[in-house]
């Protein structure tokens, strides 16, 4: 994934694709108009919204368009099963994207109910961080792996060689802690700042075209 994305995205701005005007302090050019993934913040993630925030960026602007955008209610749940369709039939698939939505509320409970009780010094800080890498990480590599076996009969055997404890436990924080399931709107992120740029590069192109006409 990450070969193919930045090789693309390469590409994408050798040919000039990629330009997405330039930075107001600097005054250099910014080339991640067609950005897909942002490796270093990816692996150094410690919650699955930033994993999300970060991975194939491009199509989760588009399924955020298409659905996120237009929903009032269960967006976040509603957005991971349309995701899932958009890959195929196989239950590997539902699997692993259901679980994501409930991973996403269940880190939005932690950040919002248990995050703040470990902001008050540098060292509850830094056990924080390595509480919410860990976890984060161990719990997408499970939520993934019924995307390969696919399998209804395969993805429940491998629950079940771990007792269902990853899902069990991430479905009870999402039920359990307060404001998982609703999200403050919020507009400083990865792919909300792309998505800024991209509309402020195609105003700019408009008018450059009304002054030529």
């Amino acid at each position: 994934y990450y070969f193919a994305w930045i090789y693309g995205e390469a590409i994408n701005n050798a040919a000039g694709l990629g330009l997405n005007g330039y930075d107001e302090k600097t005054k250099q050019p910014k080339w991640n108009l067609l950005t897909n993934i942002i490796p270093y913040k990816l692996e150094s993630s410690t919650s699955v919204k930033v994993i999300l925030d970060v991975w194939n960026i491009q199509t989760a602007l588009w399924l955020r368009r298409i659905c996120y955008d237009r929903l009032r209610k269960g967006r976040t749940l509603f957005v991971f099963i349309l995701s899932a369709f958009w890959h195929g039939f196989y239950p590997g698939y539902y699997f692993t994207f259901v679980l994501a939505a409930f991973e996403t509320y269940a880190g939005r409970g932690i950040r919002r109910q248990i995050r703040p009780y470990f902001q008050k010094n540098k060292s509850r800080k830094i056990i924080y961080s390595i509480l919410t890498w860990t976890g984060t990480h161990i719990v997408q590599d499970f939520t993934v792996v019924p995307f390969v076996l696919l399998e209804v009969r395969k993805c429940l055997y491998f629950y079940k060689s771990w007792y269902f404890v990853v899902p069990a436990v991430v479905i009870l924080l999402a039920i359990l802690l307060p404001g998982a399931s609703t999200k403050t709107p919020r507009t400083n992120t990865t792919k909300n700042q792309l998505t800024k740029d991209h509309n402020q590069q195609q105003s700019t192109q408009e008018i450059e075209k009304i002054k030529e006409f």
